[in-house]
Order: structure tokens, then sequence, then C-alpha cells
């Protein structure tokens, strides 16, 4: 019993889920925030069809422009620490990473880990890659105080509305100050280098070899005014999306907007703050006179130059690379993307001659129900994509189940053949993708999980089921039949309108609110026991480990050999020679220690 207590207060530990509960969040305002502007979301699609056409050209320039600068920048960075890098090798950098940034928590900051192997052949070291891509993010950070200072302050005291943007401006300065100083304490001979030193033998060589580069200084201050366009690029692109729009185009409002949806998206911990950013867009160009309508169509174009196009620019530079890696990462976009499908498709209204058409063979009472199973897929896509980008077969299972209902679920929403074509041609590439899933999660913890989820889900029927069956006949002026109770709390539990339930009493209107709640609760703990297996790796090491064993008992040579057999490791073997790497997953990461254990050298490189 002792010993699964540790495991229990891991599990359910405040801060183990925190950046998912957080994100899921911010979807879920996001959406009741588009579903309250629905009306306007319809009225907006003749303006972007009318959108002036040299400006959405000029736009789609700029946006060249801005992957342009941000591939400078990452040259400069390099220049910093005296290294060259290729132009074109910077953008390409710049686009994998920032693909890889929606997908990653804290995408801003961990996809700096990615070191593509191209830029590894120019004879640097990862140390060397890390070291310019910190003076890139400093930088980054930096411009982003630099720029919004100036444009908050003339907002807020010229036209007013701004004064809380000003404490994110203020944050940020804390922040890039004691990063600065951190920095500077971590070179050698400073104090916090001596006391890691000292308490930490082993990290010495590693942080001198981190925090003793001599810098450029001529460089980095290049880096600094690349950066600053790029502040300068994404107002203007606000700017753009007005004038394309024929909206009065102010650069104020456009740099107040760009720069309030920064900071947001810098705090965002998933999906580059996906909805956050809409919404304050749309929240700052009210303040500023502009309508819901105007303000949603400028977001929406806006969001298309600055997040859409360099995300799919960012899928063909991986696509580029190979055959294998455009097939591990095109079912991630395509099952993110179908996600974002399944939610706009529940905003939007439907088309009035399809749903003619469609209550002529379905009900109204199951159209409702279409939406909702729509929605809810959508949200689990989101969710499905991060885990499927780390290869788990599981996820791949879930995420074809899943595109299956949501073919089916817009097909019977309102005929959204459109939808629907896209979520078939997802399937297929999953299906045809089948083998790039290898990874499992834990069996136990999947067994657990959707026993458990089953378990509720009949408890809180059941409980409703005995709660309408036997309340009192005053609550709601119905004697209520065992066919009515079922009727009724299967449409509550799944959160569906009601007409013909209406409380008369004061208990009535409290039941009905607590049997929606307990539903939402259920569903949402549903979702929670669906993930949870993604979280504990796979149990069944026994057979891996002891190969691991005979192959260093074999070919070990180095001292390291020995703690690659930890209980820690887990184990990927090679499919063409004898060999193998030890790596063990932390923070969503594989990190490997040291080389492969194989036969020969020949044999490594080809690991």
């Amino acid at each position: 019993m002792s010993a699964t207590k540790p495991i229990l207060r891991k599990l359910f530990k405040p801060a183990l889920y925190w950046r998912e509960i957080i994100a899921f969040v911010g979807l879920f305002l996001a959406f009741i925030f588009f579903r309250s502007e629905r009306k306007e979301l319809h009225a907006i699609l003749p303006q972007l069809e009318k959108a002036d056409r040299f400006w959405i050209i000029i736009g789609i320039i700029v946006t060249g422009l801005f992957c342009w600068f941000q591939g400078a920048m990452y040259q400069q960075s390099f220049a910093a620490i005296r290294l060259r890098l290729p132009a074109l090798q910077g953008i390409g950098l710049f686009l994998k990473r920032n693909f890889l940034s929606v997908f990653l928590p804290a995408g801003g900051i961990s996809s700096l880990a990615y070191t593509p192997s191209q830029i590894r052949r120019n004879g640097f070291t990862r140390m060397q890659i890390h070291q310019a891509s910190g003076i890139y993010a400093f930088a980054g950070l930096a411009t982003v105080f630099i720029a919004g200072l100036p444009v908050i302050v003339y907002m807020s005291f010229v036209k007013g509305g701004m004064h809380h943007a000003g404490i994110g401006l203020v944050s940020l300065l804390v922040m890039l100050v004691l990063l600065w100083m951190m920095a500077m304490s971590l070179r050698p001979g400073r104090y916090l280098y001596r006391q890691i030193s000292r308490k930490i033998p082993s990290a010495a060589p590693l942080l001198e070899e981190l925090f003793s580069a001599r810098l450029n200084n001529r460089s980095v201050g290049t880096t600094v005014v690349y950066s600053l366009g790029i502040e300068l690029l994404g107002m203007l692109h606000v700017y753009i999306a007005m004038l394309a729009l024929g909206l009065p185009a102010s650069f104020g409002v456009a740099a107040a907007a760009y720069i309030v949806s920064v900071l947001l998206m810098m705090v965002s911990p998933l999906l580059r703050g996906l909805g956050a950013v809409e919404v304050s867009l749309v929240y700052i160009m009210e303040l500023y006179g502009y309508t819901a309508g105007q303000a949603l169509a400028v977001t929406v174009l806006y969001r298309v130059f600055e997040f859409w196009l360099p995300l799919l620019a960012g899928f063909f530079a991986f696509a580029w690379k190979g055959r294998k890696i455009f097939l591990r990462l095109a079912p991630v976009l395509l099952i993110f993307l179908l996600g974002m499908v399944n939610i706009i498709s529940v905003i939007t209204p439907p088309l009035r001659q399809r749903l003619i058409l469609l209550h002529e063979y379905i009900p109204l009472s199951t159209v409702h129900a279409s939406n909702l199973l729509v929605l809810y897929i959508g949200l689990m896509l989101l969710v499905t994509a991060t885990f499927l980008l780390k290869g788990f077969r599981a996820a791949w299972i879930i995420a074809v189940t899943l595109s299956f209902l949501s073919l089916l679920g817009h097909l019977g929403k309102a005929l959204d053949y459109e939808e629907a074509s896209f979520a078939g041609i997802t399937l297929l590439i999953l299906l045809a993708t089948v083998k790039q899933y290898r990874r499992k999660a834990s069996r136990k913890w999947l067994q657990i999980g959707f026993g458990t989820a089953v378990l509720s889900l009949t408890a809180v029927l059941a409980a409703g089921f005995i709660s309408f069956y036997f309340i009192d006949k005053k609550h709601f002026g119905i004697d209520f039949t065992w066919e009515q109770s079922l009727q009724h709390t299967f449409r509550m539990f799944f959160l569906l309108q009601d007409d013909g339930l209406r409380p008369l009493t004061r208990f009535g209107h409290e039941f009905v609110s607590l049997i929606q709640w307990l539903g939402f609760f259920t569903w949402a703990f549903v979702l929670f026991a669906i993930i949870n297996p993604y979280l504990h790796a796979a149990d069944d090491e026994g057979p891996a480990r002891e190969r691991a064993e005979k192959l260093v008992g074999l070919y070990g040579q180095s001292a390291v050999d020995y703690f690659k057999l930890y209980r820690d490791k887990q184990y990927f073997f090679s499919s063409q020679v004898e060999a193998f790497i030890a790596y063990r997953v932390a923070g969503g990461f594989a990190i490997v220690l040291e080389d492969p254990v194989a036969a020969n050298d020949e044999q490594k490189r080809e690991m």
C-alpha cells in the first residue's frame, strides 16, 4: 500500500497538468466568445470575400519578409558567437521550430531545443546551437518590451483604455532583468557558478562551456535590430488587414492589438495562444470603436498572415526534408487542423438550404446532438495531436476513431461535406502511416483509465435516472415514468436543450443545474482518463532490458554503459543491426544517454 502512495501523489500533483488545464480553459473561453459572436461571424464572410486582393498580396509579401527577418535574426545570433550560418538554413530553422512550437508545451521555449541535422552538419556543436538560440530568444523578448512600451504609453495617455496592458510589460521587464542577472551570475567565477560547482561538480564544465562564449557585440546589436523589424512587420500585418477590408486604418490601434496578442502568446502554455490571441485582438479593437464584425474580420485575416501561413510553410519545410518525417508530421497537422475545423464548424451557422434537406431525413434533436459531438471531438483532436507527435500507438487509434466520428458528425450536423471530406482525407493518411506510431502507453493505466471512465458514466447516469424517477411531482408538474426519467437524464447528461422539462420550484432549477454540472464534470473526467495513460510509459520493458543487458555484455566498452541498464531507462533497437540506444523520457522529450551500444563504429553511425 505504501508503495502506491508516491505514485498517487505524482499522478494527482496539481502542477502536473497545469499546462493542459490552462490551454483547455483558454480554448473553452475562446469558444464561448466566438459562439456569442455567431451572427457577426456569419456577417464577416462577405467582408472577407470582398477583401482588396492588392492588400492581400501585400500581406503575403510581408509574411515572406517576416520569415526572412526571422532567418536573418538566427543568422546574426550565430554570428554573435562567431559562427557562420547560411541565410536559407536560418529561415528553415525558424520555420521548423515555429511549426513544432504549436504542438509542444511552452512551445516558444521548448522548440529551441530542436537542432536539425542540417545545422549540425556545419560543424556546430549542440552547445553552440543552444548558445545562439539563447541569444535569439532573449533578443525576441527584449524587443517586445522595447517596441511595446511606446505603443502602450501612447495609446494609454493619448487615447485611453490600455492601462492594464502595462502590467504585462512590467512583468516582461522584470523577467528580462532576472534572466540577464542569472546569465551574468552563471559565468565562470561568479556567485551562482561557484554555488552550483560546489554542490554539483559535474555541472561545472557544462556551465563554463555554455556561459563563457566571447560575444560579438555588433552581431548582438544586429540581432536586436532584426527583432525590432519583426515586431514592426507584425504591427504592419494588422494594419494591412484593416486596409484589405476597407476599414478605417489606425496604425496605433494595430500596434496595440499586436503587442497585447504577443504578450498573451508568450505566456500561453500550449498551441501558441490559439484562442486567447483572437479574443484579445477583438477586445482591443472594440475598445477603439470597431464593431465586433469588423474586429473579427481583421483578426481572421491577420492570423492567416501571421500564424497559419508560417505554420503551413513549416509543414512543407519538414516535408522537404524527407518522406518519413513528412509522413510523421502530416497526420499531426491534419489532426490539429481537423480539431479546429470541428470547433469552427460548430461556432459558425450551418447553411439554411442544407438544414432544410437534412430535416427531411434526421430529427432536429439529432442535429443538436451532432453539434455537441462535433465540438467535443474537436477539443479531443487538439489534445490528441500533441500526443500523436510523440509517436503513441494509442494516440493513433484514438485519432483514427475521432476522425471517423468527425466524418459522421459533419454529415449529421448539416451535410457539411467540405469538412467531412477533410476528415476523410485525414483518416486515409492516418491509415497509411500506421507504422510510424510504435510507442506504447501503459497497458495497466489504459485499463484503469477506461474502466474508471465507464464506471463513472454508468454511476452518474444511474444517479440521474433514480433522481428523476423518485422526485416529487410538484417540482416539475410531472410524475416521471421510467422511460421519461431515462430520456431526460440522457438529454441533460449530454448537455442538450430539454424544452419538455420546465422547473416549477427553486429546487427544480437547482436540480437541473446540478445534473448538468455533474454531466460536464463527468465528461471532463472521461477526457482526463483517456489522456492519462499517455503520461505513463509502457511497463513491459522486461524483454527489452534483457536484450540490452546481452548487447552491453557483448559490445559494451564505455563506463557509461553501466548506467544504460538502470531501471529508469527505455530502449530503442535497430531493425538493421544488433545495436540499441538507451534513453529516458523527461518533460515529453527523449533524453539519450551517450552513444549507441553496437559492435563497431559503422553500426553506431547506422543507428
